[in-house]
């Protein structure tokens, strides 16, 4: 006989018209599952829906009563089409109105990065009534709690920051059992992430997609720097500079190089919407000679989410006799 302790159930909720017409793909199902599977949480279901009132408030009234933690990500953004928040508000009946926490975290994060809290930012302190927030260490804006339903952002970097909140406000400690029963046995995380089955998208026909001018956008000065001829052993370098011409924090979460004679630095802040930064990158010549190609690949929050810059030139080989 095998004894088992009460596992705790939890759907997903993606929201996003860009996801459900392919232009984003959801980079978060994974790491959720994971998380909430880590401290007694089964991911049971995961529904795709679009930015429309009607089906989110239909959707949230029908999940919260089937799950014990209903996850929501995406849609709580400065746009016009963020309308997760307000749409929650609705579906439990709670007044749409400004938490003066998610207020004060706006304030903070803003200063901070010396940018402006506008009115279409402050549309991100707007949540339902008695809402508790799910802290956003990345990017200033929070999340809420309201009921049994958890309201996230849709970056990824943002998700898995809300998710370490969302663990330490449900305070599960128990593992769970994995039952084990012939050819049965299986990780509840391993049958989600591997089965599409528990996937539905939910669509509209009256569906209209994000036209993609919002969020953050990154430009450069230049994304290919000549450096010339130089001489085997020699290092340079360079510094590329960007401006963030979106309405977004822009968000650089990684650079990697194509090889390790070249060494990207970049800055671990979020960009504000108008602001500036630089990468600066390192070239080691040594024993690479010949001509030069050398990659940069960043991964940020935008659309598309990555971009190379490029260091191209001339290494001379070194005569042995001038060692």
């Amino acid at each position: 006989m095998v004894t088992t302790k009460k596992i705790n159930s939890a759907c997903l909720i993606i929201i996003g018209n860009e996801i459900l017409s392919g232009r984003t793909q959801d980079k978060n199902i994974n790491h959720i599952a994971k998380e909430l599977f880590s401290c007694g949480v089964s991911l049971q279901l995961v529904v795709v829906i679009p930015d429309l009132k009607k089906i989110i408030i239909s959707q949230i009234r029908k999940l919260k009563n089937q799950y014990d933690f209903v996850i929501t990500t995406g849609g709580i953004g400065p746009t016009h089409d963020d309308i997760t928040s307000e749409s929650i508000s609705m579906a439990v009946r709670k007044k749409y109105k400004l938490h003066n926490g998610a207020y004060r975290e706006l304030k903070k994060y803003y200063t901070k990065i010396k940018s402006e809290l506008t009115d279409a930012r402050m549309k991100m302190a707007y949540m339902p009534e008695g809402s508790k927030l799910i802290l956003n260490k990345v990017s200033g804006a929070p999340g809420f709690k309201i009921e049994n339903i958890y309201v996230f952002a849709g970056i990824p970097s943002i998700v898995q920051a809300m998710m370490k909140e969302f663990k330490k406000m449900i305070k599960i400690k128990n593992k769970f059992y994995i039952i084990s029963i012939g050819k049965a046995s299986q990780s509840l995380t391993n049958g989600i992430l591997s089965s599409t089955k528990n996937v539905e998208k939910t669509t509209s026909p009256d569906l209209v997609f994000n036209d993609g001018d919002n969020g953050p956008k990154i430009e450069f000065d230049m994304e290919v720097w000549e450096f010339g001829e130089i001489n085997e052993g020699d290092v340079v370098d360079t510094v590329f500079t960007f401006k963030n011409v979106g309405n977004e924090p822009l968000i650089i979460s990684n650079a990697k190089a194509g090889c390790g004679c070249t060494v990207p630095q970049w800055p671990k802040e979020p960009i504000g919407p108008g602001e500036s930064g630089t990468i600066s990158v390192k070239f080691n010549s040594k024993n690479k000679p010949g001509p030069q190609n050398k990659n940069v690949t960043l991964t940020m929050n935008t659309i598309p989410n990555t971009k190379k810059l490029r260091l191209v030139g001339k290494v001379n080989k070194m005569n042995p006799d001038s060692k």
